[in-house]
């Protein structure tokens, strides 16, 4: 049996706070358990008193993460038990599993033995030393002794002493005594790219990913990284909508952190928080406050009540940032205390911040980088999480525009009318109808709780929960709650709420907030609900609740990299009027560059002719200055030429992207093609998807850059390296369009440009063509190989010709 013991070491016996929640999960889950902490010193003075022989090899490792993975074998062998690093977090009881005499790893995910240092090892798996189980004395872990002898001079400390090493003493144990090696879902369900790039900062991301799993890497990579801080924008991605004169005129992809960094320069920003009597609730908030990456903000409070805790808390506080104002316990209606907060803030910018709610410490970055990107006067989520504290309920709401999450330029505010609730409602609605909006889709920066003193009634958020996009209770209640806890304090919240709970009697109307105890709504006046269309009227309904049906026609942008191409573009044009799409949904660019046959002049011949023949037809220059002497298809000169292609196209779409939803790439040289072929392609509702391109119809593929591995051939490229690419022989382990006609769509592993549709938001999260060796590839086929390790599969229309000049 594998004894209840957790080792974990660190550098010192003070972990870094990022680390301690993380470590908290495996003493929640495990309570009765043993848990050891070594530190480096520990290490040594362990290996020293009980495993001397291996000390001198342990002291000459240069990198100290080599000394970090050694220990953790020995440990194992002497004491048994549970190994795990500090950034790996625990969802479940390790009980029932561990009821073995065997040794339990588990597999990294598959996307990591597709990276380029794996591949080219030839290695099929990558068994992870970040979490082992073993009972002690196991022989196993005297078989990775010797490997680590054996393997003491290699220079990097994954083949030294870590997962490469593990993984070749795995593969070479033979001995009597089981070792188990876990699937990646069990332990390691996210990839290093998924932590690293915040790709399951998304509560339904996250829950996809780890459904299932007992723990989950985070991938912190605390040897390698130059620093240990979280990013300030925690998802590399999220969606959005632009609003103008209350409808939708874009849908696109932030891209948070490619965005220009947040500065102490960037705009201040206002957070205005009412409040009465709700002192434990109130700090809550504040502490929210104070946990905002964004760099330059303040929060102004007014209090219309009687209790004095919450001024003592900010007294003894004393941030400069907050500023609290006292007023005598009046009856002004909560519109005129807004109204009052707003007239105090310094910003230039400011924000709803209710005394009840949690936010995520990215709330005001994430905002403000959507406003900001979009040049937008107001930014608000149209979605956010709803949390029932006693029912142990949560839900990800319905999609609309939530009052409560405005952010948005003072100047653009009008004044909040003299409402006891529901004031914000017609702020908003003026500002969608008359302003330009930025809808975030990003629910979980801001938590609005319900409790026992929220203005309106049970009913009402029971809807909430009816309508809700996202429904969580039971396990999965608790597993999203300890995700949540990550970034937001449940535990100091749930106390506090206790707290106002536990108030007397008689102070009861100091538990509901000021428009609620002051006197009975007026009959018009109400908050937003699921139930209801749009804001407060029919009339913005198509704003927030059906934004595709607004578009149900796409825009598409057709892209063409040109070069020397002054033949072929009559017929260019005349394919491209030729297509049965509506031409007010399509536009044309074209990048050109180092011509020598009047390719510019002519192109700008005919763009002046056919200008008004679709949305926009833009043409851009620039000169990369290759010259390629001779055969242009040889092998030898495929990386510079292609890589040049490669920074052509990335060119390309960052002049021309005006927010289409699809970008269609067709070389100049594509001579004849249905004209429905946009419309064929767009109806795989594939995110990338390429037709057959030929030379004659019913003949061989042209485009070879679009295969499909054949089975056990995608790891053999590195045998046809050839001036830093894999360029194997025609048909070498890969099938061509033309050998799986007869099929309506074929996923693909890597794609060509003759013809190739791309959701445009994939360009926007920088999945874009690599001029570099990606893995053995670049242009298209790295652009496919770095989408199929970011989970984006490739398609193809075998069925679908397409026709390109003869060479």
């Amino acid at each position: 049996m594998i004894p209840h013991i957790i080792h974990q070491t660190w550098k010192t016996k003070e972990i870094p706070r990022r680390f301690v929640y993380l470590r908290d999960t495996w003493l929640k889950h495990h309570p009765g358990w043993e848990y050891r902490l070594w530190s480096d010193a520990d290490n040594r003075t362990f290996l020293a008193e009980h495993y001397p022989a291996f000390l001198s090899v342990f002291d000459a490792y240069r990198n100290p993460i080599c000394r970090a993975d050694a220990i953790r074998y020995f440990l194992l062998k002497h004491f048994g038990g549970l190994y795990v690093d500090l950034d790996f977090e625990c969802f479940a009881p390790f009980d029932d599993i561990l009821k073995t005499q065997s040794v339990v790893l588990g597999l990294e995910p598959a996307s990591h033995v597709r990276e380029h240092q794996v591949l080219h090892k030839g290695m099929q798996r990558v068994v992870c030393n970040a979490l082992m189980a073993s009972p002690p004395q196991h022989p196993f872990w005297d078989h990775v002794i010797e490997c680590m002898v054996e393997a003491r001079d290699q220079s990097g400390p994954l083949d030294a002493t870590g997962p490469f090493m593990l993984t070749r003493a795995v593969d070479s144990y033979q001995g009597a005594a089981r070792v188990e090696v876990t699937a990646p879902e069990m332990f390691y369900p996210a990839d290093v790219h998924d932590c690293s790039e915040g790709r399951l900062f998304p509560l339904e991301n996250w829950r996809q990913v780890t459904h299932g799993a007992l723990a989950m890497h985070h991938w912190a990579g605390t040897w390698w990284r130059d620093s240990l801080e979280v990013p300030p924008l925690p998802s590399a991605v999220a969606g959005m909508a632009v609003v103008e004169g209350g409808r939708v005129i874009a849908e696109s992809t932030l891209h948070a952190r490619h965005c220009p960094p947040l500065s102490k320069s960037s705009p201040l920003v206002s957070c205005l928080m009412v409040t009465r009597n709700r002192s434990a609730l109130a700090v809550c908030a504040v502490k929210g406050f104070l946990a905002q990456s964004y760099p330059v903000c303040e929060l102004v409070i007014l209090d219309d009540g009687s209790d004095r805790e919450l001024e003592l808390f900010l007294q003894a506080l004393a941030d400069p940032r907050i500023r609290y104002l006292h007023l005598p316990d009046g009856d002004s209606s909560l519109g005129a205390l807004r109204n009052q907060a707003v007239a105090m803030s310094r910003g230039s910018y400011v924000c709803q911040w209710d005394d009840d709610d949690l936010y995520d410490p990215a709330r005001l970055a994430m905002q403000m980088t959507a406003l900001l990107a979009t040049r937008a006067d107001a930014c608000f989520l149209n979605r956010w999480v709803i949390w029932w504290p006693k029912q142990q309920r949560l839900a990800e709401s319905n999609q609309r525009v939530w009052e409560g999450s405005m952010l948005c330029l003072k100047s653009k505010m009008g004044l909040y009318p003299a409402l006891r609730r529901g004031e914000d409602t017609p702020v908003v609605e003026a500002i969608v109808q008359s302003g330009r909006v930025v809808l975030l889709d990003q629910s979980r920066l801001y938590v609005y709780v319900v409790h026992e003193g929220n203005t309106f009634e049970s009913e009402h958020f029971e809807s909430h929960w009816q309508s809700a996009s996202r429904q969580f209770a039971g396990l999965e209640y608790m597993r999203l709650m300890q995700e949540l806890g990550k970034g937001l304090d449940l535990n100091g919240y749930l106390l506090a709420l206790d707290a106002h709970a536990a108030k007397p009697a008689a102070d009861s109307e100091s538990r509901q907030p000021p428009e609620a105890r002051r006197h009975a709504a007026p009959p018009d006046s109400r908050e937003s609900s699921p139930a209801e269309p749009g804001l407060a009227t029919q009339k913005t309904a198509p704003a927030v609740r059906a934004p595709a049906q607004l578009a149900p026609t796409p825009h598409v942008l057709i892209l063409t990299p040109i070069k020397n191409a002054a033949r072929f573009l009559p017929g260019y044009f005349d394919l491209a009027t030729r297509l049965d799409y509506p031409r007010d949904k399509l536009s044309l660019a074209f990048l050109e560059g180092d011509s020598d046959d009047g390719t510019y002049e002519h192109l700008q011949e005919l763009a002046h002719r056919h200008r008004g023949d679709f949305a926009n037809l833009d043409l851009y220059r620039h000169h990369f200055n290759l010259r390629i002497e001779g055969e242009r298809w040889a092998a030898e000169k495929q990386f510079a030429r292609r890589s040049v292609i490669s920074k052509c196209r990335n060119r390309l779409f960052k002049l021309a992207d005006r927010g289409q939803e699809w970008v269609l790439w067709i070389d100049a040289d594509v001579i004849d093609y249905p004209a429905d072929s946009l419309s064929q392609l767009l109806e795989a509702q594939k995110p990338i998807v390429v037709p057959n391109c030929v030379q004659t119809p019913g003949g061989q593929t042209f485009d070879l850059n679009t295969f499909k591995f054949k089975p056990g051939a995608r790891g053999m490229g590195w045998r046809y390296l050839l001036d830093g690419i894999i360029q194997p022989p025609r048909g070498t382990g890969r099938l061509y369009l033309d050998e799986l006609r007869g099929q309506n769509c074929v996923e693909l592993d890597s794609v060509g440009g003759t013809m190739l549709l791309v959701d445009a938001g994939l360009h926007r999260q920088s999945i874009l063509f690599p001029d570099y060796s990606y893995r053995g590839y670049l242009d298209t086929e790295g652009f496919a190989m770095h989408a199929r390790d970011r989970g984006i599969a490739s398609w193809g229309l075998p069925n679908l010709e397409i026709i390109h000049a003869s060479q």
